[in-house]
């Protein structure tokens, strides 16, 4: 059952989709496993990766087929699929990086104060 919503959530289809099937566990199933699961946890956040490198993809392709007639609207899919790929990736797709506080401070003790 695990393998089968990695599998599917790699393909790019959404958790809501996949617990709506009638074979498939419910969403608050899924959200149990998660939290009592490391493991099952861990493979879903590396299946909403792939994820969001396929809807990278998938905004490639959109943006390479777009026409004058159909600019608003690829405009409108690839601002939703920029916003769903961060929101899935955010360390690599998010408009800000997570920043390590350690190293930051391991850099600032690394560096003699400027004086001003």
């Amino acid at each position: 059952m695990a393998m089968e919503i990695f599998a599917r959530l790699s393909l790019g289809e959404s958790m809501s989709a996949i617990c709506r099937d009638p074979t498939m566990p419910s969403q608050s199933t899924v959200a149990l496993w998660r939290a009592r699961y490391p493991e099952f946890a861990e493979r879903v956040a590396r299946a909403r990766g792939v994820q969001a490198e396929q809807f990278c993809d998938l905004g490639w392709e959109i943006a390479c087929a777009v026409t004058p007639a159909t600019a608003y609207a690829t405009e409108v899919k690839l601002r939703q699929l920029r916003w769903t790929a961060a929101g899935l990736a955010p360390a690599r797709f998010g408009r800000h990086r997570p920043v390590e506080a350690e190293a930051t401070l391991e850099r600032e003790a690394a560096s003699p104060a400027q004086p001003g």
